[in-house]
């Protein structure tokens, strides 16, 4: 449930299992790690950013291996080094991350800026 609607019901594994089939996760391993999310952030929606200890979590749409291409680009643009960048599992925090945007998209719920 995200402001009082419902999103998405289901198990922790089906959810996720239904978000795999419309995004991508990539976890990405950098010289800078923070400076890394803040200049992602600047260059595409915050909400597809997220930082786990030294790795980031980067939400992409799904479209095979041009993701990594663009966002190893993105990274090196901004004077980063890039150490590895593999698919990873979605967390249920990624997984959540990902529904409520999708539902935001779709007008089905209305969140506060900066919520």
């Amino acid at each position: 449930m995200v402001a009082g609607e419902l999103v998405v019901e289901g198990s922790p594994d089906g959810i996720k299992r239904r978000e795999m089939a419309h995004r991508r996760l990539l976890e990405v391993r950098v010289d800078q790690p923070q400076r890394a999310v803040d200049a992602l952030r600047r260059d595409t929606d915050p909400w597809r950013i997220a930082l786990f200890g030294d790795r980031l979590h980067v939400i992409a749409d799904d479209d095979g291996d041009r993701a990594g291409e663009l966002l190893a680009g993105s990274l090196r643009k901004h004077g980063l080094e890039v150490l590895e960048i593999r698919d990873g599992r979605f967390s249920l925090e990624d997984v959540f991350i990902s529904v409520v945007e999708r539902a935001r998209q779709e007008g089905r719920v209305a969140l506060e800026e900066g919520a």
